[in-house]
């Protein structure tokens, strides 16, 4: 039972920092050039196209930082 609360927290707050990660580059793009890009959103499921695409042929759960 503390387990499954524990790991909804984390799924919670990650999921949380992705929706602030998106939010501000909406907001840096276009506070700088005063323009909307609408493919931002395109962009961002690219990312996590080829995200899970290198997770499911890989196999590459770790971070290569640490």
């Amino acid at each position: 039972m503390l387990v499954s609360v524990l790991n909804t927290v984390i799924n919670g707050l990650l999921l949380g920092g992705l929706y602030a990660i998106i939010a501000m580059g909406l907001n840096l793009q276009y506070g700088v050039a005063w323009v909307l890009n609408i493919a931002h959103g395109e962009f961002i499921m690219l990312g996590a196209f080829i995200t899970w695409s290198m997770y499911s042929m890989f196999g590459l759960t770790r971070c290569f930082l640490w």
